[in-house]
């Protein structure tokens, strides 16, 4: 693991739980940085939107996170 349990229990502590529906857009793709997000249960699609073209990267799952690059800088 990448944290100490303590620094588990400070995050956590500190969380707010989130729901959003299938389709909804989490995090948007040039927006201002947001809050970072992990995901409990279902799963998410990743997309890239370049030259009017939309492509899906990435899925994920239970477990993962997205948005951290914006909690990092």
């Amino acid at each position: 693991p990448c944290l100490a349990p303590d620094q588990v229990e400070a995050i956590l502590a500190a969380a707010k739980c989130v729901t959003f529906g299938a389709g909804e857009h989490i995090i948007t793709q040039g927006a201002p940085a947001g809050p970072m997000y992990i995901l409990l249960s279902g799963r998410a699609e990743v997309l890239v939107e370049a030259g009017g073209q939309i492509t899906p990267v990435a899925k994920i799952g239970p477990g993962e996170c997205i948005g951290e690059v914006s909690v990092l800088t």
